[in-house]
């Protein structure tokens, strides 16, 4: 059996190797941890206090290192990572790569007023051919 990747076929709109993130994602998790305004030892304590997984020091850093390929973040771990850090970019990282985009509380409500907008005003046409039929 070969280990050799395949790509989708054309026409899928993927190109091959979109999903190679790891190098990003590894670099984003290290910048957020030089960034957070806690240590490795309390971020390590925080995470383990919000989500129940005991995970040592040596672990953590071989995660959060970017040299160290073999060591893998879970994935459950990364909102509360992201939440000590108060770094998202790991996790924007992992959405922009499926073609999503996150936004913010105030962007999420000015989205919300938008679609709003735009169904009132929808409505108000179905009204006005309404009352142009009788």
């Amino acid at each position: 059996m070969s280990n050799k990747g395949k790509c989708l076929t054309s026409g899928s709109g993927v190109e091959c190797g979109k999903f190679k993130i790891s190098q990003r994602f590894r670099e984003a998790l290290s910048e957020a941890v030089r960034g957070s305004k806690y240590s490795r030892e309390e971020i390590v304590s925080l995470l383990h206090g919000l989500t129940g997984h005991k995970i040592t020091k040596q672990f953590f850093d071989q995660m959060t290192a970017p040299s160290k390929i073999n060591h893998r973040f879970p994935a459950e771990l990364l909102p509360a990572f992201c939440f000590i850090t108060g770094n998202i970019e790991p996790l924007k990282i992992l959405i922009e790569a499926i073609g999503f985009e996150m936004v913010d509380e105030e962007e999420s409500k000015e989205l919300n007023l938008l679609r709003l907008m735009k169904e009132k005003e929808r409505i108000e046409k179905e009204i006005e051919k309404l009352k142009g039929g009788k």
